[in-house]
């Protein structure tokens, strides 16, 4: 699985390349500001290049959950169960094909200037993504989410 998991990294950065688009590698370490590699001040990665498309694998988009939950917790003791029901009502209203703009405005937008304010796609490859995570990031920071993974003799996409 491994090997077919980096020709399928390798062929998206040469789809970038070939398409003249700028190509920026982060570490999970440092990719927010708040990312335990920085230093109180320094500016994390995704705000400096402001992607407008990133690769991801399931495990930064676990990390990407957990450090929304720990600032949610942070701020205060029902932020956090507040956010989770704006979320899941956010998934069950485009679900049913609905868009829900003044929640995209209040909540998406502020968590998506968190990285760099213009995402509006991600590919997770590697290995299947949780659907749970997947819905979550995907209406946190209202963006497209596509899996690609390789099985033993197919490329999925989903």
């Amino acid at each position: 699985y491994l090997p077919m998991a980096h020709i399928f990294g390798y062929v998206l950065n040469l789809i970038m390349f070939i398409s003249d688009s700028r190509i920026a590698i982060c570490s999970p370490q440092t990719l927010l500001t708040s990312s335990p590699a920085h230093a109180p001040g320094q500016i994390g990665d995704l705000e400096l290049i402001k992607p407008e498309f990133m690769i991801a694998v399931p495990l930064m988009c676990e990390r990407i959950l957990k450090e929304i939950y720990r600032k949610l917790h942070a701020r205060s003791p029902v932020a956090a169960p507040i956010f989770t029901y704006l979320m899941e009502y956010k998934i069950r209203w485009k679900s049913r094909g609905f868009d829900t703009p003044i929640l995209n405005r209040l909540v998406s937008r502020k968590v998506n200037e968190q990285f760099g304010g213009r995402v509006l796609t991600m590919i997770v490859g590697s290995a299947p993504l949780n659907e749970r995570t997947q819905a979550m990031v995907q209406e946190i920071l209202d963006i497209r989410m596509i899996q690609g993974w390789a099985s033993s003799r197919i490329l999925a996409f989903h």
